[in-house]
Order: C-alpha cells, then structure tokens, then sequence
C-alpha cells in the first residue's frame, strides 16, 4: 500500500480499535504518522527482507521510546500533536541524525 493510503487505514483502524474499547481520545496523531514514517523509511531500504528479518534488523521499532529519538516528551504530549501531526522537532531530529551517523 502507498505511504499515504496506509496511514489514512492505519489512522481510521486505530480509531476503530479506541472507540470499540470505549477510549476514543486514545488515538495520537503524530505518534502514528511519525511511526509510519520511520516504518516506511526502514522498509524501502530493505525491501527484500521478509517479516522476520526485517523486525530482526529494525529492533528497535519496537521499542516505545523510538520517538523521542525525533520529538522532545514535551511537544509529544502537546494537546496539538494528539489531533495533528506535527514534524519532529529541532533539537531532537539532531539528536537522532548524530545517533545514526
């Protein structure tokens, strides 16, 4: 699925998913474009990698402090970031550009 297409399906599932459970405020816009992102990033450098591969290598897409490589908790937990997605953060995306190089 395109980029785009998927965060439109993965937005409206998660929303399902909170609403059904009886938590409809629970769905975070950044946090889910920003994984998305991050997802889709890893997945076109290593398109030939099955499922299990691809989790072996990216490890860390699992753990649930990825973000913070690219936002600051502060602008995470802003009222604005939970209903728009907003880009990453100066400081931050620093941060996670000096981690990688």
């Amino acid at each position: 699925m395109p980029f785009l297409e998927a965060c439109i399906a993965m937005r409206e599932g998660l929303k399902l998913v909170a609403t059904k459970v009886g938590r409809s405020n629970l769905y975070h816009e950044t946090i889910t474009i920003a994984f998305m992102a991050v997802m889709f990033e890893r997945m076109c450098l290593d398109q030939a990698a099955d499922w299990e591969n691809f989790l072996e290598h990216n490890s860390d897409l699992c753990d649930r402090a990825l973000l913070t490589r690219y936002y600051t908790p502060s602008m995470l937990e802003s009222p604005m970031a939970r209903t728009q997605f907003l880009l990453c953060d100066h400081q931050s995306q620093m941060e996670a550009v000096s981690v990688r190089n």
